[in-house]
């Protein structure tokens, strides 16, 4: 099972980053069954466990691909998403896992086909249950305002039925002027707020 699952991954890895050409498809036929299965994989004899590649829509002639993980084990999660880099290879800022989203115009990437979104936001994250309905937790939108608690950010950071807590008593919230200065405003232990120019963080 996993030497199988290695070799899929592999034939496709490999086959994608030499000629950009699939050498594994996976079609299935069309049905109006919700989250019909298109790849299934799992593990004999363990329940309720599996990794899911599936068509997370019941329209018919509709497709949204999903990526579903269930695991039945307490103390694991449900999906993880890994990545790593090796030691010597830890030189730059370029990130271990990239997200990387954006409008196709059909034109193709050497084309100029790609595009920033206009409507669409960026990015998801929610709860669900069946008799409430969804719950925001967090939200990035067409122009990178970042939601808490909304799915509707009106500023780049905007929170939602929530505080926000400071632990560390030097720190506090950074702004800076018309002139360039920086500013960090904290409290007193009289809870008045101070105020104190501070070199602008780089």
């Amino acid at each position: 099972m996993k030497e199988i699952t290695l070799l899929i991954l592999f034939v496709v890895v490999y086959g994608t980053v030499l000629s950009q050409v699939p050498v594994l498809e996976l079609i299935s036929e069309d049905s109006n069954n919700f989250r019909e299965k298109i790849l299934d994989v799992r593990i004999d004899g363990i329940d309720k466990s599996y990794i899911q590649l599936r068509n997370n829509t019941s329209s018919n002639g509709g497709f949204e691909p999903c990526l579903a993980g269930s695991s039945n084990f307490s103390g694991r999660s449900g999906l993880q998403i890994m990545g790593n880099v090796q030691r010597e290879n830890d030189i730059n800022d370029i990130p271990i896992i990239t997200m990387t989203s954006f409008v196709d115009n059909g034109l193709g990437w050497e084309n100029g086909g790609y595009s920033y979104a206009v409507n669409r936001h960026y990015l998801r994250i929610r709860g669900y249950d069946s008799n409430d309905g969804n719950r925001y937790l967090l939200e990035i939108d067409e122009e990178g305002d970042v939601g808490i608690g909304t799915n509707n950010p009106k500023s780049k950071l905007e929170v939602t039925d929530g505080d926000i807590f400071i632990t560390d008593v030097n720190s506090g919230v950074i702004m800076k002027s018309n002139n360039n200065k920086c500013w960090r405003m904290t409290i007193s232990n009289m809870g008045e707020s101070q105020i104190n120019e501070i070199s602008c963080p780089n």
